[in-house]
């Protein structure tokens, strides 16, 4: 979330007061009159960097030909490269 007041407002109603709702729609409209409005924000999120593809294929390429796991062939050229 953007602001931590929120977060706890959120967390501390449907952590301790569930039973206090009846349904989601309650706790919904609770949580819209409670929580002021802010401006909307655009979140940034860290995207994860994904490994070459054309790597990933050689690995697989080398370890069906060798009869060996992905995995010892990543430690093997690890092993190398050291």
């Amino acid at each position: 979330m953007l602001n931590k007041q929120t977060c706890q407002i959120v967390n501390t109603t449907t952590n301790t007061m569930y039973q206090v709702f009846e349904n989601k729609t309650d706790h919904y409209k609770f949580l819209h009159y409670v929580i002021p409005r802010e401006r909307f924000k655009r979140i940034n999120y860290i995207k994860k960097i994904k490994p070459e593809k054309q790597q990933d294929d050689n690995i697989k390429m080398i370890a069906k030909n060798m009869q060996l796991s992905m995995r010892e062939i990543t430690m093997y050229k690890q092993l190398n490269d050291n």
